[in-house]
């Protein structure tokens, strides 16, 4: 965990998640330790190639300091993104999360 910035109370947070042995339909819940309330995911890279999307996993004012990260991966050439499939092994794959929170 690394803060990035921090003014006014906010914190701009970078996070490396390990992946999940088992991927779930609709996105993984994780952690971000150094907030007590996650506002908004910027921008979710990994070390595997996949296209990875999170969002602050709570509704406005329920203080959740999780995120769901969505995992999408290209078919082919031609096709649209989609999401992988429900228990596909993601243990090797680091995630790096940019979170704002507090």
């Amino acid at each position: 965990m690394t803060v990035l910035l921090e003014s006014n109370g906010l914190k701009l947070v970078e996070e490396q998640i390990a992946g999940s042995s088992s991927y779930s339909t609709g996105g993984n819940l994780y952690t971000i330790n150094e907030l007590s309330t996650v506002l908004s995911v910027i921008n979710v890279k990994n070390t595997a190639g996949y296209v990875a999307v999170g969002y602050a996993s709570g509704s406005a004012g329920t203080g959740s300091n999780q995120v769901n990260i969505i995992v999408q991966q290209v078919g082919s050439a031609s096709a649209a993104l989609t999401q992988v499939p429900a228990g596909t092994n993601l243990s090797s794959v680091t995630f790096t999360v940019y979170a704002i929170g507090f």
